[in-house]
């Protein structure tokens, strides 16, 4: 069935309209951003059965609970068959919704109208109106952008739910001059290369080696060596490499090092100053002294010769330093340095969206930003897990080792590159968002749908925190539905914000094994300058202060089923300058220049299916630990949507504007260069809304009022209510451009998106002893 067209002109377009920042898009359009029809099409959309059509506008989110239960407004225009003038009215319905964070889509199924009103002296077409409507309205499935609907509900509900994380400051350094920093997992772990005579450290990111010979340090920064005589020392140029270095292996393994032999030597003035760690540190780079630029409307003044958020307040005489979703305050940049998120200038709220530090918005508490991506972190990822076809096999250094889980009766092992915990006689593996439960360390494991309660109690404190935002949503017989949140991956709500990382410094395991030592690294907060782009929901890592890969989180990945290590290229893919700022995780194994979240469940391959799956696709709806969750898509990997029909969502309507509103009044308004006008009876007249002063004056008056000063004074308040669904809509359609702008430059990105090797969070290929 064709969709029919929209009438020529609606009602909402008679009339000059206020431009909105950002235009919806016109049926058989394509997106600039993507070269793909968008999910969300644009806004008002309309449906014809039978001659009768519907306009229906964006729905204005009056409530999203536990991010499955949607209930709107939506302004409608119905047009009888054969008829120019409509019967204009709005409507209340509740609906499920489904969420594809990957697409960025919320899918509403299950529509129900529950209340209508029409604005109509003429009972006949007030019957009428509403008689198509129930006819026409959409049943369901309909598209709705994720980033118009977030910014909808950003608005309305206030739903940030916080943990206790640690925020002291880490070590930070600051240099006016090219700097690097080196951060070891603490002390320098140093593994033999064999038939070389030189060992590679393995605790960190940075090729960094050591010939036991000479008792000398060897650094790579790109194409530049560099020597120093002890590794928390000064560095220098090196003039020449041991010979070693000939007889490395040809293999991924080395390829990033061998590309950069043989040694071409360097000016000392053009080699970097390399700054040391073995705790947890960031580093602040300006390129000479830093240069204040104010930020209009406030006191504010950002350093502009630096990729740091580096900000100074005129006002209390402080910088201000974000990095992992955390704010620390000093008077000088040489610190000390504070946590001051809680306590930050007002200023910080009024910095103008638009302006070139309008990014850290998001990570301000209070204002509109920083609730979008609460928000959005609170969504699940799902993936429905066939029971038979999954499976996992643990692999320990040496026998099982357990340590307590403070304040719990827990235990998780330490000696292993998965994340197992034991609970009473059972263990538990929490493996790239899947649970398995199994009698013994070592197993036999089997996807479980039961999780103890106790698990869910885990502290920030331990390094197993992150695998209490992984839940059961559902289940049957052969499949089972998990879910994961931001917390898994990374993301935790604080303060009113998403942080990055608890800021515990979780101490990695490191033990003999065959005459090598063995490092497991556990989930970080800093050393790889961590900052968050609220385009695409997503933290980013690194630059080239930081290291090959971002930083600290990807040092060498060893694997105990093998026995080896793998390092650089055979780790984590290909390896360009400006590529390091993608997301990644130790724990999951899973490094990615997506648009959205790092999904572990890519790894499990077609025994996992993205999104609730077949038998969940149509309610949407599964409840977990952790609350309600939303599902994402069908079995097959899509979301079913129809765009014509009259059960269908309909078609954009042509030549209409994006700017008519339900009210909350029960009214239906639309807005103009003029202002705000309301339908009344066939007909659209200006609304009254008065200044400030009258406005208060109404409302003191309003115990005495008449009903027609009561009806005006409500005119006036929707008129304020609309003001902000009108900012709302202007805001998600310009979130929506914004997102698929940002991630079609991701996915022409010459780096791309790349995933470990070997699936396991630290397996994969390599060597031992660097084989």
């Amino acid at each position: 069935m064709t969709a029919a067209q929209a009438p020529a002109q609606t009602a909402a377009s008679q009339g000059s309209t206020a431009q909105a920042p950002a235009q919806d898009a016109k049926p058989g359009t394509t997106s600039q951003a993507t070269g793909q029809e968008p999910t969300d099409p644009g806004w008002p959309r309309t449906i014809e059965k039978g001659g009768n059509r519907l306009v229906y506008y964006q729905p204005q989110v009056d409530s999203w609970k536990n991010n499955t239960d949607l209930t709107a407004l939506v302004a409608v225009e119905v047009f009888p068959s054969g008829e120019q003038k409509p019967i204009v009215g709005m409507v209340e319905a509740k609906g499920k919704t489904a969420v594809d964070l990957d697409t960025r889509t919320v899918r509403i199924d299950s529509i129900n109208v529950t209340l209508m009103r029409f604005s109509e002296s003429d009972a006949k077409r007030k019957a009428t109106g509403e008689k198509l409507t129930r006819e026409l309205f959409p049943k369901g499935p309909v598209e709705y952008s994720l980033d118009r609907l977030i910014a909808d509900v950003a608005r309305t509900e206030e739903r940030a739910k916080s943990v206790t994380l640690k925020n002291a400051p880490p070590k930070i350094f600051v240099s006016e001059t090219p700097a690097r920093l080196v951060v070891f997992d603490g002390e320098p772990v140093f593994n033999p290369i064999e038939k070389t005579g030189l060992e590679f450290a393995v605790n960190t990111n940075w090729p960094v080696f050591r010939d036991p010979a000479t008792k000398k340090y060897y650094l790579l920064d790109e194409k530049t060596w560099l020597e120093a005589d002890d590794v928390k020392g000064s560095w220098r140029a090196a003039a020449s490499l041991p010979k070693g270095f000939s007889s490395l292996p040809n293999s991924d393994q080395w390829k990033d090092v061998r590309a950069a032999l043989p040694i071409k030597p360097r000016n000392e003035q053009a080699v970097a100053k390399i700054f040391v760690s073995t705790e947890p540190a960031e580093i602040i780079l300006t390129k000479g002294k830093p240069k204040l630029v104010p930020i209009s409307g406030t006191a504010l003044k950002y350093v502009e010769n630096t990729d740091s958020q580096l900000f100074w307040d005129d006002g209390d005489k402080n910088y201000y330093f974000l990095v992992a979703g955390r704010w620390f305050r000093a008077g000088s940049l040489q610190g000390p340095w504070t946590y001051t998120t809680p306590k930050l200038p007002a200023d910080f709220a009024r910095i103008p969206p638009d302006s070139p530090k309008g990014s850290v918005l998001a990570a301000v508490p209070g204002t509109t930003q920083a609730r979008e991506a609460v928000l959005e972190a609170e969504i699940p990822q799902l993936a429905t897990v066939n029971r038979a076809e999954t499976q996992v096999k643990v692999s320990y250094v040496g026998e099982p080792q357990f340590k307590p889980v403070e304040g719990t009766n827990l235990a998780y092992a330490v000696n292993t590159e998965f994340d197992v915990v034991k609970a009473g006689n059972t263990y538990y593996v929490c493996h790239q968002g899947v649970w398995f439960s199994g009698p013994s360390p070592t197993g036999p494991f089997a996807v479980t749908d039961k999780v103890p309660a106790e698990i869910y109690k885990i502290p920030p404190s331990s390094p197993v925190y992150n695998v209490t935002y992984v839940n059961v949503y559902n289940s049957d017989d052969d499949a089972v539905l998990f879910g994961f949140t931001a917390g898994y991956i990374g993301g935790f709500i604080t303060a009113g914000i998403l942080t990055w990382g608890t800021g515990y410094w979780y101490r990695p395991w490191i033990g003999p094994y065959h005459g090598a030592p063995v490092y497991f690294g556990r989930p970080y907060t800093y050393g790889a300058g961590v900052h968050f782009n609220a385009r695409t929901g997503a933290y980013y890592r690194g630059g080239a202060a930081y290291g090959p890969y971002g930083g600290v989180g990807a040092s060498a990945r060893y694997n105990p089923a093998t026995g080896r290590y793998s390092r650089g290229v055979a780790a984590y893919g290909p390896y360009q300058r400006g590529s390091a700022a993608r997301a990644y995780n130790p724990r999951t194994g899973v490094a990615s220049a997506s648009y959205q979240r790092a999904n572990p469940y890519g790894n499990w391959g077609r025994s996992v299916a993205t999104g609730p799956g077949g038998r969940w696709a149509e309610t949407g709806h599964a409840s977990g630990a952790r609350g309600s969750a939303a599902g994402v898509r069908t079995s097959s990997g899509r979301s079913a949507v129809t765009y014509s029909g009259a059960r269908g969502q309909g078609t954009v309507a042509r030549g209409a504007d994006n700017n008519v509103y339900a009210g909350k009044d029960g009214n239906v308004y639309r807005r103009t260069d003029s202002g705000w006008q309301n339908y009344d009876n066939g007909n659209w007249k200006n609304a009254e809304r008065g200044t400030p002063e009258q406005r208060q004056a109404a409302g003191e008056r309003a115990a005495n009022a008449t009903p027609e000063q009561r009806d005006a004074a409500r005119e006036r308040a929707s008129s304020r209510d609309l003001n902000s669904e009108a900012q709302a809509r202007a805001d998600g359609a310009q979130r929506q451009q914004s997102s698929q702008a940002a991630r079609s430059a991701e996915a022409r990105s010459p780096s791309g998106a790349s995933r470990p090797s070997g699936g396991a969070r630290r397996g994969g290929g390599g060597g031992r002893r660097g084989r």
